[in-house]
């Protein structure tokens, strides 16, 4: 399930070499994160992440996007002031740049153009379709494991 959080500027430096995702998941199995105390209330960025953690989903689905009870920003926040990347029981590890904003935003440009040919039978869009989707199947298989740009070092999309 993908959720928004919003984090402040020293809470997301704090966390910006870790997959965001990982560390919401470990958090939320650590900590009750339903009565957790307000953020400082300054916003900087608002991240996405992807919980898959079962008590969180039911609670998010029952109570809402909106409640304090499901507060991602509030997990960040409390477990940035415990400073848990310096506990030893904390067990993810850093990771540059696993949270790019890049593939969803291939995805949007991807139903984007999808739309766009239910108008129009332009051969230009057709292959910029394509072509998008071919680049998110790069950006999915780095993501899986593959190195940047395929095997070789060189671009896949051509």
């Amino acid at each position: 399930m993908i959720v928004s959080a919003n984090l402040s500027q020293e809470v997301y430096h704090y966390f910006k070499d870790y997959n965001l995702s990982d560390v919401a998941n470990a958090l939320l199995a650590k900590y009750d994160f339903t009565c957790l105390p307000p953020t400082s209330g300054k916003r900087y960025k608002e991240v996405r992440v992807n919980i898959t953690h079962p008590v969180y989903i039911s609670l998010y689905g029952t109570v809402g996007p909106h409640s304090k009870k499901v507060s991602l920003g509030r997990l960040f926040e409390f477990a940035y002031y415990m400073d848990v990347l310096s506990s030893p029981d904390f067990s993810v590890e850093p990771t540059k740049n696993e949270d790019s904003p890049v593939p969803q935003l291939l995805n949007k440009a991807y139903r984007a153009l999808l739309e766009a040919q239910q108008y129009t039978d332009n051969p230009i869009i057709k292959e910029l379709t394509k072509m998008i989707n071919d680049l998110k199947t790069v950006f999915e298989n780095e993501k899986q494991g593959g190195q940047k740009n395929g095997k070789n070092g060189k671009n896949n999309c051509r």
